[in-house]
């Protein structure tokens, strides 16, 4: 859980990117979504009096997914933040968020964590910068990719148009060579010999004592060709 000192934050400059640099609470509030204290319980609390209340004294709204504290006339937030750190019991689950000093010594009093205000706005600047990166288009993922893909690939990496990988001569005619093996497969050409024609013979598994007759005759195995011996 997020117990933040808001104007302690709001007053820090030069960390976060220039369009987000003069943001307001609800502004804070947008800016924590898109981060990874996306969810995370906040509460955020602010000096004086809560704008169009008609009262002096201390109140409180929700913006967004955070409740906002306003500590009431002649208080600051420190003051709410303390009281808060005091009747909490739950002190060890807060991340107490500021930079000033008495703030920190209330937080580690009660075991709680905390961190500057600084440092808590340089990771949302992370996590923005991260948001930014434009996401991949679909099409990286299809396999195999189209010529526009590819011609997109090529630019990414600076290649130029006629850049690939080229085909030897020889390498062509052992294409052509296979390509026509696969279409007379099965097909016995007028050329070809009835012995080149002839199946393979088929491979039998030698038993113990045909293996045992084959070591002691010395006889050659590929000669064992049974349609031969028929």
């Amino acid at each position: 859980m997020l117990l933040i000192d808001a104007y302690n934050l709001l007053h820090v400059t030069d960390v976060l990117p220039t369009e987000h640099a003069d943001i307001d609470v609800p502004g804070l509030v947008s800016l924590l979504q898109a981060t990874r204290y996306a969810g995370t319980p906040t509460t955020i609390v602010c000096d004086g009096v809560r704008p169009g209340v008609g009262h002096g004294g201390p109140s409180a709204t929700v913006i967004g997914d955070a409740k906002v504290l306003y500590a009431g006339g002649g208080r600051e937030a420190d003051d709410e933040i303390e009281r808060l750190l005091e009747v909490t019991s739950h002190a060890s689950r807060l991340l107490v968020v500021s930079s000033d000093k008495r703030i920190q010594r209330a937080a580690k009093r009660r075991k709680a964590g905390w961190t500057r205000s600084e440092t808590f706005l340089e990771e949302i600047a992370r996590d923005l910068d991260r948001k930014r990166a434009e996401p991949l288009p679909k099409w990286v993922h299809e396999i195999p990719l189209g010529a526009e893909q590819v011609s997109a690939w090529m630019a990414e990496f600076g290649l130029p148009e006629d850049w690939g990988p080229r085909v030897t001569e020889a390498e062509a005619a052992v294409e052509e060579a296979a390509e026509h093996t696969k279409l007379d497969h099965g097909k016995p050409s007028k050329g070809r010999s009835k012995e080149a024609n002839k199946p393979p013979t088929p491979v039998f598994e030698l038993d113990d004592r045909t293996r045992r007759l084959i070591e002691e005759h010395a006889i050659d195995p590929d000669h064992l060709d049974m349609s031969q011996w028929l």
